[in-house]
């Protein structure tokens, strides 16, 4: 079976060789954004979507389309969400 790589660009990579890629832009994606300072206020849209049957929780802010936060985690409760948003205001 062809990956989307090789139908697109006719590119040749294994599958753990994506995931690795994926991994590294991942974790540099995480560094430079917990650097990012917002200067304004924002208003912030919450949604639950799911990768399988695991919860991801995503803040948006709704003017500028910026991505706040968007984690995977065990359980979608009051709780998690608390600590979600928690960690955005900091």
């Amino acid at each position: 079976m062809k990956s989307v790589l090789d139908l697109l660009l006719g590119i040749q990579r294994s599958t753990g060789y994506i995931s690795q890629k994926a991994q590294q832009i991942g974790a540099a994606a995480l560094e430079y954004s917990q650097n990012l300072c917002l200067p304004i206020s924002v208003l912030a849209e919450a949604d639950e979507i799911f990768q399988g049957q695991q919860p991801c929780l995503t803040l948006v802010d709704g003017r500028s389309f910026l991505v706040l936060s968007l984690s995977a985690q065990d359980h979608r409760d009051k709780t998690t969400w608390g600590c979600i948003l928690l960690d955005v205001q900091s």
